[in-house]
């Protein structure tokens, strides 16, 4: 069963953080509106929703460890750091610069707010990579995929980036109304019954993964 969370809940779950907030931010941080500007092109002026529910959830489950598969100009990531208050202590990056703009220019917006982070940032197709990079072992809190949007290779990033879960972590699969991100999310979660699933209704949906165990109504922290 999918539970969805819908624009309501986002102020009765976080300390209010608005739409000339994230504007500020994007300003501060050296982001930019515009689709078709070559500069760090994110998103477009309606989609403030999206990160406002990315500053909730980095305060509500406070990661210590993020993993983000297609980072674009850093912008999730950055409000992840910025809702969470503190430096996370790592952070690993996975991006193949399809975009033009550079990894490197995202990690360094990104070292502003988690200056105590390790961060691994890796130029690589991720659709190359028969398993993810992690020499560490490190079990990750917050697992982001925003990589390629087609079935297969959605499919893929999940079945690379999963096992790297922490046992209470959750997974953000952003642009979940997109047609092949939803059926790549559909057919992982048929082969993983130990993973449960929540929708949050913005602009272009995003759909969180977690354990079943951890996921219950009452238990779930994007819940409580």
């Amino acid at each position: 069963m999918t539970i969805e969370l819908t624009s309501g809940h986002l102020h009765d779950i976080r300390h209010t953080i608005r739409k000339d907030d994230v504007l500020q931010i994007f300003l501060k941080y050296g982001l930019k509106w515009l689709p078709n500007d070559h500069g760090s092109v994110v998103t477009n002026p309606e989609q403030f929703d999206y990160y406002e529910w990315y500053f909730a959830y980095g305060q509500l489950l406070q990661p210590k460890t993020i993993l983000e598969i297609g980072v674009f100009g850093g912008a999730s990531v950055l409000f992840l750091c910025l809702g969470y208050g503190t430096s996370p202590d790592f952070i690993q990056l996975v991006d193949n610069q399809t975009y033009p703009h550079l990894l490197k220019d995202a990690v360094d917006r990104i070292r502003t707010v988690a200056d105590r982070a390790v961060i691994d940032a890796i130029m690589f197709d991720s659709q190359r990579m028969p398993s993810l990079p992690n020499s560490a072992n490190v079990q990750f809190d917050i697992i982001s995929i925003d990589g390629d949007h087609r079935i297969g290779p959605c499919y893929h990033d999940l079945h690379i980036a999963a096992p790297n879960l922490a046992a209470d972590g959750h997974i953000l699969c952003d642009d979940a109304r997109h047609g092949d991100v939803s059926s790549a999310i559909d057919r992982y979660l048929s082969e993983h019954p130990e993973l449960a699933d929540l929708y949050v209704e913005t602009l272009t949906g995003t759909r969180i993964l977690h354990r079943q165990d951890n996921g219950h109504l009452e238990r779930c922290p994007l819940l409580r």
